[in-house]
C-alpha cells in the first residue's frame, strides 16, 4: 500500500493515482549511500531528469526521510523506499509516461 508523502506537496492530485503529466516526482537520497546511488542510476536510465533532493542538506527532511532513504515520491505517494525493486520502479514509470 503506497503511503501518503508528510511534506508539502506541489502537484495536482485530481487525477488518478500518479497526478498530472505536471506532478512532481522527487527522489529523496543521501551522499555516501549505496542503496541510494543504484537508485539514482535506475531512474536515469528509466527517468532521466528527476528531482534528486539529498535530505542531510535540509534539517526538516532528515527527520522524515533519513532512515529510509532512498525513497521514490510520485505524486504524493512513496512509491519505492530503500533497495528498489527494477520491475516495480519501471512500471511506476510507464504509468507516469502514460500521463504524459
Amino acid at each position: 500500500m503506497a503511503e501518503r508523502c508528510t511534506v508539502p506537496r506541489l502537484w495536482s492530485r485530481n487525477h488518478g493515482p500518479y497526478g498530472t503529466a505536471s506532478m512532481e516526482i522527487v527522489l529523496y537520497t543521501r551522499r555516501g549511500c549505496h542503496l541510494c546511488e543504484a537508485a539514482e542510476d535506475l531512474l536515469e536510465a528509466l527517468l532521466p531528469g528527476v528531482t534528486r533532493i539529498d535530505v542531510a542538506d535540509d534539517a526538516r527532511l532528515e527527520p522524515i526521510w533519513g532512515a529510509r532513504v532512498p525513497v521514490l515520491v510520485v505524486a504524493g505517494r512513496v512509491v519505492a523506499e530503500g533497495r528498489f525493486d527494477e520491475a516495480a520502479v519501471a512500471r511506476v514509470v510507464d504509468a507516469v509516461r502514460g500521463r504524459d
